[in-house]
């Protein structure tokens, strides 16, 4: 076979082998985007679901980078300081004390932390901002009517929980910030004939499961994120004293009615004062590498009075169990990641012009300062508020960014 036969033969093979790596790359492609949305759909829904959903969103990915396709969330720098929290964690338990250290910690706060680059790298097609969002607001809806289901037919009633959500607390955080997701999302579509009548039927669900959770950091967190919604999609900063508002109306409700939940249950108030003080004895002691990912339940941090006596599991604010747990370098490491995360939404929502995707880049604002607040008196970066948390950062720096096809 003369030389230029066989180079034009290899050439035609070398472009089919291409053209198949392409194929099984938007294949692999499509299965990451389908596993986020059952992952964001099911993540107050259940716990099957949430996990099938992120296994395919993994295998997905994976699969994209075997075909050869690099990811889209190169040089970015949140995403640099997300590996740095793993890294600074992962040292941590490495050199924590044998007692308190916990490997299958990691495990968890990875599968947590991998939403954030895959979410991204997903909406490198802007139009799945939109689509990861309603999967978000429909599975915060659903599972408000699954709770609405428990709560009427328990027995007792307490408080609303979600499916797979079963600690009330953070069940009204992640409905708070769904909520907040929701409105923005409302804003414009309220006229359409078959989005809007679903989005207020969504909202409204969505804050009546809300308001049954009886949570107060989620009300509060609540509060900012309205408020900041508001101030962003009217361009109005004097929206922001909605917050004053809010707070005047908290404290003459509280001052007016002494048998509300925050006067009779002022021992959990006191309760979070004795774990930030514990987290600060704890940093004190281990200031650079912490004690170890997951060890603050093992501090043996208690809470006492004369009808009391309660161990504190978490430090009640994100930044002190970080502190104690991963040292001034995790602290350090996931407050540069916060600061870069709101960043790239803020830049996003300067750059959009479209309504649409000012919309979806405003309510993923919106829900990640509920989140972000509600961390200053819990703990929101594990589990499903966390994912939650790191979802919406992606979501909404992604919007004014990527392709719109």
């Amino acid at each position: 076979m003369a030389p230029e036969a066989s180079r034009g033969k290899t050439q035609v093979n070398d472009s089919s082998t291409r053209r198949r790596l392409w194929r099984c790359a938007g294949a692999f492609d499509g299965l990451q985007t389908f596993g986020l949305v059952v992952l964001l759909f099911g993540l107050p829904v259940g716990e099957s679901v949430k996990s099938i959903g992120l296994a395919l969103a993994i295998a997905g990915f994976v699969g994209k980078l075997a075909c050869g396709k690099a990811p889209a969330f190169r040089r970015r720098g949140s995403v640099v300081a997300l590996g740095a929290l793993f890294l600074i964690a992962t040292l941590s338990v490495a050199f924590a004390e044998p007692a308190l250290r916990k490997p299958f910690d990691l495990v968890i706060r990875a599968l947590v932390l991998v939403v954030f680059p895959l979410v991204l790298d997903a909406c490198q097609r802007r139009s799945r901002t939109l689509l990861f969002a309603w999967a978000i607001v429909a599975g915060a809806a659903v599972a408000a009517v699954m709770g609405y289901a428990g709560f009427i037919g328990a027995e007792v009633r307490h408080r609303l929980a979600l499916p797979s959500i079963e600690n009330a607390v953070p069940a009204g955080e992640y409905l708070a910030a769904a909520a907040v997701v929701a409105a923005a999302l409302l804003w414009f579509e309220w006229r359409a004939r078959v989005a809007g009548p679903l989005l207020w039927l969504s909202t409204a669900a969505t804050v009546g499961a809300l308001v049954l959770t009886k949570t107060r950091g989620a009300f509060a967190g609540a509060a900012a994120g309205f408020a900041c919604l508001l101030a962003l999609l009217s361009r109005r900063r004097y929206a922001l004293a909605l917050l004053v508002v809010a707070a005047v109306g908290a404290w003459v409700f509280v001052a007016t009615h002494p048998e509300a939940r925050v006067i009779t249950a002022r021992y959990q108030i006191d309760a979070r004062f004795v774990a930030w003080k514990g987290a600060i004895e704890k940093v004190g002691e281990r200031p650079v590498l912490g004690h170890g990912l997951g060890s603050f339940d093992l501090f043996g941090i208690v809470y006492r009075d004369e009808r009391v006596v309660e161990p504190q599991l978490h430090a009640h604010n994100d930044l002190l169990q970080a502190a104690s747990e991963t040292g001034l370098l995790g602290a350090g490491a996931l407050a540069l990641f916060l600061v870069l995360g709101i960043r790239d939404v803020l830049r996003s929502v300067r750059s959009v012009r479209r309504r649409l995707w000012r919309a979806v880049s405003c309510g993923a604002l919106g829900g990640a300062v509920v989140l972000i607040a509600a961390g200053l008196g819990a703990t929101v970066m594990g589990g499903e508020t966390g994912t939650l948390l790191l979802a919406l950062l992606a979501i909404g720096a992604a919007a004014g960014e990527g392709t719109s096809s």
